[in-house]
């Protein structure tokens, strides 16, 4: 899932802005630098926010955590989002930035920065705690990418996530849909920030990796239970996802229940995870429960997108393994019999 922090009027507070087709998956903030807008100097472009020293944010009984330091902001947020709705054309978003050790508000207009600049710092209580900035799109450039991606056929759920972070339009892509990511990057261009599985697109633009190849728990089931996985197909292309069933047997005297875990894709012979699943999958959470003497089933799906950084969007063809993780009550996350599959 990406994140963007923005200011709403309701709860000027961290907004996650996000829309999700068919999973988003991990979390992590896209730092992208941006390209210079047109008719502007780089002198004006927006920062990339950088909130890697930023305090937490805490909501109690009183609302906003005064510590957060955001608070004394919220008044020239406010504002500065009604000051730039009257521009649509030109206004982009509202957001807090982390800078020297306080927050700021940064308000970012595609065009006629200097004029918004000279109008807007003196309506607000604080103008040094304040940046207008160049963004490469406005909120009417934004909101019309959004209505054409809801509008591109999705029945395979090709487009896993799409949104809007600060200053563009971002997609994610199953990691087998190369050839629609370079559609939508020769149409919009840096205008969007595109990840096909958990890589940036194009090759080599920076970006982050949202899912890292995890270890998987090296606990086994507990005496007399059996963990199976059973792909709905043994052969599948990479990139893809597939249905699964999860099998809990439990030949014990103690009757257990627990809930979904993962389920990673891994070289064979070994725990190394080398691939997991980055979409088509839904937010349910998935439980059972295996009596004494009887079986649980809980139903998934797998994908194949290659994790952590590398080259390429798509594991080599070849054979390898699936191994589910099973939360069991009481006991802990253990780990499946691996189940061979290949990738073609």
């Amino acid at each position: 899932m990406r994140v963007r922090w923005s200011v709403s009027r309701v709860l000027p507070l961290l907004v996650v802005d996000f829309v999700v087709v068919a999973s988003a998956c991990g979390s992590s903030e896209n730092a992208t630098t941006a390209p210079t807008a047109p008719g502007g100097s780089s002198a004006d472009l927006c920062p990339t926010p950088d909130y890697s020293q930023a305090p937490s944010v805490t909501i109690g009984a009183g609302g906003l955590s005064d510590s957060s330091g955001q608070e004394p902001l919220l008044a020239d947020a406010d504002v500065a989002r009604r000051y730039g709705e009257a521009h649509p054309d030109e206004f982009d978003e509202v957001w807090f930035d982390y800078r020297n050790g306080g927050w700021m508000l940064v308000v970012g207009f595609k065009s006629g920065v200097a004029e918004h600049r000279a109008a807007l710092l003196g309506q607000l209580e604080h103008p040094d705690r304040a940046l207008v900035c160049r963004s490469p799109l406005s909120s009417t450039d934004r909101q019309r990418i959004m209505a054409e991606l809801q509008a591109l056929p999705n029945e395979d759920s090709r487009i896993t996530a799409f949104g809007i972070g600060i200053e563009r339009v971002f997609v994610d892509v199953r990691a087998d849909q190369e050839s629609l990511a370079k559609q939508l990057y020769d149409k919009y261009g840096p205008a969007i920030d595109i990840k096909v599985g958990v890589r940036p697109y194009p090759p080599g633009a920076s970006g982050t990796v949202d899912e890292p190849c995890n270890a998987l728990p090296s606990l086994a089931p507990p005496p007399g239970v059996n963990v199976t996985v059973e792909p709905a197909s043994a052969s599948l292309v990479s990139g893809t996802s597939a249905k699964v069933t999860v099998r809990i047997h439990n030949s014990s005297t103690t009757a257990y229940s627990g809930h979904e875990g993962s389920i990673a894709v891994v070289r064979p012979g070994t725990h190394t995870v080398v691939g997991l699943d980055v979409g088509g999958r839904d937010m349910m959470l998935r439980t059972f429960r295996a009596d004494a003497g009887g079986e649980g089933t809980m139903d998934d799906t797998f994908g194949t997108a290659p994790c952590g950084p590398g080259d390429g969007y798509t594991l080599p063809k070849g054979t390898y393994e699936v191994i589910a993780t099973v939360g069991i009550d009481g006991v802990g996350r253990v780990i499946s019999a691996p189940t061979r599959i290949e990738l073609r």
